[in-house]
């Protein structure tokens, strides 16, 4: 691939200008679409071209050197977006799971697809001592890895209704998103 030093010096300055409007946390509509032009163009300007000779070694270095430089600064722009996209999705996630809460609901059906609320259990050992006496005593050994046994620990709860000594319970409650199926998007 060949790249010239201006389409190099235009992409970095769009690189630039991407990353400073994700330092600025605008609207997400408006984040993605500017982020999604301005890859894009990136994309075009640096798009494969047949190989063309070097006249020397210093330039083809310099080119490598310019060209994995671009690679690094659009690899931090993509994850600073994606952070900053993740961290929209969990604040969604947690609204919905307080509307979830407030509606006394468990989903919601939209014309966009169904949020639903997602369950997740685990159990972590507070007493080891206690704990591992416990297993010893039932022979319940199953219930351990490195950490309780979490659908292990979660049998012996269903059966004698209490946790084994040294756990304590940890219910993490979000929703999921997914897509509406093809008939319901048409409908």
């Amino acid at each position: 691939m060949y790249v010239n030093p201006e389409a190099a010096m235009e992409a970095l300055e769009m690189l630039r200008v991407l990353v400073d409007s994700l330092g600025e946390k605008k609207a997400l509509s408006q984040l993605d679409s500017k982020v999604y032009e301005a890859v894009n163009d990136i994309r075009v300007m640096l798009q494969s071209k047949p190989f063309k000779p070097y006249a020397d070694i210093q330039q083809a270095v310099g080119n490598y050197v310019e060209l994995r430089d671009i690679l690094g600064i659009e690899r931090k722009a993509w994850e600073d977006h994606e952070f900053t996209v993740k961290e929209e999705m969990t604040r969604i996630s947690m609204w919905l799971r307080d509307k979830g809460d407030e509606l006394g609901v468990d989903s919601f059906n939209t014309p966009y697809g169904t949020a639903y609320r997602n369950v997740k259990k685990s159990f972590r050992i507070e007493d080891w001592q206690a704990y591992s006496n416990w297993m010893r005593e039932t022979d319940n050994m199953q219930c351990v890895e490195k950490r309780a046994a979490k659908l292990a620990v979660q049998d012996v709860v269903d059966e004698l209704g209490t946790l084994p000594p040294g756990l304590s319970e940890w219910v993490e409650v979000e929703f999921n998103v997914r897509r509406p199926t093809k008939a319901r998007a048409n409908a």
